[in-house]
């Protein structure tokens, strides 16, 4: 890439919306080093010769589990001295359990871009951060995001309650 803020929404929507499936290989190919590092919720993969192929697979996995995915930039964060990226993207996906839904999901995406020799960017790393409830919403729609939602209130109660507990003892 020659401009990364200006080239990344092109980049992921061919990778994850575009109709033309053909394009995520292409694009990945073109903008992932070889030993790509790529972390997500679900899953890791380390930097090694075919990470990128490992990561290709799971980005067309990713694409087979749903019917259609519009995705929505929300903002882009780049910080040229670190060769870091934030995206923040709203994608609303249609899953292919419930195709008469449209989830939307929010996910923040941090890039880390490398340099080469020839001034051409190339994201190295690719960390996914995104809600367990957001994720829910797309397994279990309605009652898995209000799960996870009552299991974080019951830890937020017993955490309060542990530290009333160390207050009382004199441990905080």
């Amino acid at each position: 890439m020659d401009n990364p803020v200006k080239e990344i929404p092109i980049v992921v929507n061919n990778i994850f919306a575009n109709p033309d499936k053909s394009l995520l290989e292409k694009e990945v190919k073109r903008s992932y080093i070889p030993n790509f590092e790529f972390h997500h919720f679900l899953v890791d993969v380390s930097p090694r010769p075919g990470s990128r192929e490992r990561v290709i697979r799971l980005f067309k996995f990713f694409r087979g589990c749903f019917w259609n995915n519009r995705l929505q930039i929300n903002e882009i964060s780049y910080n040229e001295e670190s060769g870091k990226m934030f995206l923040d993207v709203t994608q609303h996906l249609q899953p292919l359990l419930y195709p008469w839904l449209v989830v939307p999901v929010r996910v923040v995406v941090e890039y880390y871009f490398r340099r080469n020799d020839a001034g051409k960017y190339f994201i190295c790393r690719q960390d996914d951060f995104i809600e367990p409830e957001e994720l829910m919403g797309v397994i279990v729609p309605y009652l898995g995001p209000m799960a996870v939602r009552a299991a974080k209130t019951v830890a937020a109660s017993f955490s309060e309650f542990v530290v009333s507990i160390f207050e009382l003892t004199g441990l905080s």
